[in-house]
């Protein structure tokens, strides 16, 4: 048998590299996947124990970190709510499009931080992920004392609300502020909540919260002068009863123009 020459060896060499490339380049991915995922976890149980540069990996990371941080946010899957809680938040750093399922999910979570931080992602990410109705459906349940009890989980949802821009939040949120028997942080997020959405049916109500006076009273007037145009010069003008009278002046003129105040239940 024939020696095999240098030239057969070279030929013999790259056929046996182009036959296995596909199973080397396959699992070099495997392995680079496997290591951004080890080092996405780890970064998520960071930003648990409070490290908040982690927040900046987990983005730089990308999609790699997507999976490990829904798995951290299912409670089946990860006991420690100071986790689940992190990996709500991180899904909101991370670039990509997203199902709105695993934060559903951490909206209903037994830890109310899990909750505050899920709320606070739909929020963030809700306009670019194109979530609507469903997205809003699930604030405003969290919205509603009867089914949240704690009102920094409450507070977040309706700033979110706000975030997310859509009139159908309006009429939970004018209820929510002229409720005199809430909690007056909740009412003013209510009022901010309002003042990003700059509903024109929400004018009425508003109005009746500045004459009602009180610190509720200064953001409400806010809300007015964002939905009204400022109001044609009232909005800011004085404080307490004379910005109160001003805007009672400003209703009487135009007032009209607008629509019928938002009906709600009790009304």
């Amino acid at each position: 048998m024939k020696p095999l020459g240098k030239a057969d060896v070279g030929c013999s060499a790259l056929l046996l590299v182009a036959i296995t490339y596909p199973l080397w380049s396959h699992l070099l991915n495997v392995w680079l996947i496997h290591r951004a995922e080890r080092e996405a976890d780890g970064q998520v149980k960071a930003l648990a124990a409070g490290d908040r540069g982690a927040l900046e990996v987990l983005r730089e990371l990308g999609g790699h970190a997507t999976r490990v941080i829904r798995e951290r946010m299912d409670p089946t899957k990860e006991p420690d709510p100071r986790v689940r809680e992190a990996a709500a938040e991180a899904l909101g750093w991370v670039p990509g499009s997203f199902l709105f399922a695993p934060l559903e999910v951490a909206l209903h979570d037994t830890d109310p931080g899990v909750r505050k931080a899920a709320a606070s992602t739909v929020g963030l990410i809700g306009r670019r992920q194109d979530w609507g109705d469903e997205a809003v459906q699930a604030l405003l349940q969290r919205l509603d004392p009867r089914v949240e009890p704690e009102e920094p989980v409450r507070r977040m949802a309706a700033y979110s609300l706000g975030q997310l821009g859509s009139p159908e939040a309006s009429p939970a949120l004018v209820v929510l502020a002229m409720n005199v028997t809430e909690p007056e942080p909740l009412r003013i997020q209510a009022c901010d909540a309002l003042a990003a959405l700059r509903d024109p049916r929400t004018v009425r109500a508003l109005v009746a919260l500045v004459i009602a006076g009180g610190e509720v009273a200064h953001h409400a007037g806010r809300a007015l002068a964002l939905t009204t145009g400022g109001g044609e010069g009232r909005a800011g003008h004085g404080e307490g009863e004379a910005e109160a009278e001003a805007w009672e002046s400003w209703w009487e003129v135009h007032g009209s123009g607008y629509p019928p105040q938002i009906l709600f239940e009790g009304q």
